[in-house]
């Protein structure tokens, strides 16, 4: 399993829970969530 460096976790996971999320409730609107999912992919692989 690839492990980086240092990573806050929790962090990430609270990232990935509101991603979810956001997934979830934007299924409807297509636009939306697209935007949506760049700023958390951004957050995560930026942390």
């Amino acid at each position: 399993m690839y492990k980086p460096k240092k990573i806050p976790t929790a962090k990430i996971e609270n990232e990935i829970i509101l991603f979810a999320k956001d997934i979830f409730f934007f299924k409807k609107d297509k636009t939306n969530a697209k935007k949506k999912e760049n700023v958390h992919i951004a957050k995560i692989t930026s942390t």
